[in-house]
């Protein structure tokens, strides 16, 4: 019996060895967790091989084993064959994408090299045309003396005529003529200046007095905006306890808004002047504080859209100021949409008036002073000016009430200033009434003789209807 168990055991165990021998030739070397060592009854070396999924020991001879190794290498040597195909893949593709943004980077540099050109020509192109415009300033100043000297002769009759004296004839056609006689016997009225208002006598011999204000007694708060002409904050008279607008500038008292400022007085479209201190090298300015900002800020900031009614209430208001400020023969130079500040009850104050100047006389050399916007052409061009250039001024801030954009809002500063020494003006898109329309395209006239005075925008505004003298 025990016999028969053994050999059944056996036949068994060697049909298992066998099954596990078929299984082990396709066994990779990666998989096997452990080898041990033993010797056959032959005297051959065999390899007792565990599986990870195999409790029973897979014994292996040692060609077996290379045969596995050499298999692991092989495929070990295709796995790295495989990544190094996929990293030069990789590098490829990278160098691809490296020449490309070569290339963009090429485009970009010639498009670069392209503005540069273009903005090279613009230069020169607007060095021609100031130029031109001087050369053509000059010729039409020539131009107006001679017309306006052939217009001012007192005497009414023609120096020559070529009607015959009257009586004998003959003795006229045998007299001699020096000098033909003009083709023409009518002279063309060529428009002179309107009626500029010149300061009174008291304002030219009135010494404005400026109030010296103790540093000490003002409070300085936050700042509320700075530019070109200085910076301003908001700030305290603590002795008075009124809240003020202190602007800074680097100027001595009689350079800056100071003066000009006391020369105007009191006029409710014209912010109030307080005072002022100096420390050098800069002034402080005290006026009144406007809580409720400047039109700029109420239009692009805020983004209100103010009614026909409200719009047109304050450019009377507007108006009115620029008339108190002609009255004294002063041009304000730069007014615009942010020197334009509304009080506690939403009314119109003017302010910023660091370029304004004393005109006693009807013209002045311009020097550029402003914003390009809103400047007038004989601003931009060089050209004398009067104060005929605020009306172009508040031409384009009335176009800012009514259409709520900036001029030109999709040019550039420049560009703006070049399209309005061509002649080119701001389109009007939205409903506007006809005489101020027709008021706002007279006002920007490229001629300043052309442009009406401020009484006669009062007039048109307040009646609602075009007025000229």
């Amino acid at each position: 019996m025990l016999v028969l168990q053994l050999r059944v055991a056996k036949e068994a165990m060697r049909r298992q060895q066998q099954h596990i021998q078929e299984l082990g030739q396709r066994v990779s070397l990666a998989c096997y967790v452990g080898t041990v060592g033993m010797h056959s009854p032959d005297c051959t070396k065999l390899t007792c091989v565990w599986h990870e999924k195999i409790p029973i020991p897979i014994v292996l001879t040692e060609a077996e084993l290379l045969e596995a190794k050499d298999r692991e290498l092989t495929l070990i040597q295709q796995r790295l064959l495989t990544q190094i195909s996929e990293k030069e893949q990789c590098l490829k593709d990278k160098d691809s994408q490296l020449v490309l943004r070569q290339q963009k980077l090429e485009q970009l540099n010639l498009k670069i090299a392209a503005k540069d050109e273009l903005v090279s020509d613009m230069h020169h192109h607007i060095a021609q045309l100031t130029e031109e415009l001087q050369n053509k300033a000059e010729e039409e100043r020539v131009k107006d003396h001679e017309e306006q000297t052939c217009a001012g002769e007192d005497n009414p009759e023609p120096v020559f005529s070529n009607t015959p004296h009257e009586g004998n004839e003959e003795n006229h056609q045998d007299s001699p003529i020096e000098n033909p006689a003009p083709d023409y016997q009518k002279k063309v009225p060529v428009p002179k200046p309107r009626n500029l208002k010149k300061p009174s006598l008291l304002a030219q011999k009135k010494k404005a007095s400026l109030l010296e204000i103790d540093k000490t007694d003002l409070e300085f708060g936050d700042l509320l905006g700075e530019g070109g002409g200085g910076s301003v904050f908001r700030g305290t008279w603590m002795s008075k306890g009124l809240p003020v607008a202190l602007k800074r500038v680097r100027l001595s008292p009689d350079h800056c808004d100071a003066k000009i400022l006391a020369e105007l007085g009191e006029h409710p479209n014209i912010v109030s002047f307080f005072g002022y201190f100096h420390e050098h090298p800069d002034t402080t300015i005290v006026t009144a504080l406007a809580k409720n900002g400047s039109l700029y800020n109420y239009l692009y900031k805020d983004f209100h859209v103010p009614t026909y009614q409200k719009s047109l209430r304050w450019a009377k208001q507007i108006a009115y100021g620029m008339a108190h400020l002609h009255k004294l023969g002063i041009a304000h130079r730069d007014l615009k949409s942010s020197n334009i500040l509304f009080t506690d009850d939403m009314e119109v104050q003017i302010c910023d008036f660091g370029v304004s100047r004393s005109m006693p006389n009807t013209t002045e050399k311009s020097k550029t002073a402003g914003t390009w916007r809103w400047m007038a052409p004989e601003i931009v061009s060089g050209k004398k000016i009067n104060m005929m250039c605020d009306v172009f001024s508040f031409s384009m801030v009335v176009w800012e009430l009514m259409e709520h954009k900036v001029p030109f809002h999709r040019e550039a500063d420049l560009v703006a200033s070049m399209r309005i020494l061509k002649g080119e003006r701001p389109q009007f898109t939205n409903n506007w009434p006809e005489y101020l329309a027709k008021l706002v395209k007279v006002g920007w006239s490229e001629n300043p003789y052309y442009r009406p005075t401020f009484a006669d925008i009062i007039t048109s505004l307040e009646h609602q209807i075009y007025f000229r003298h």
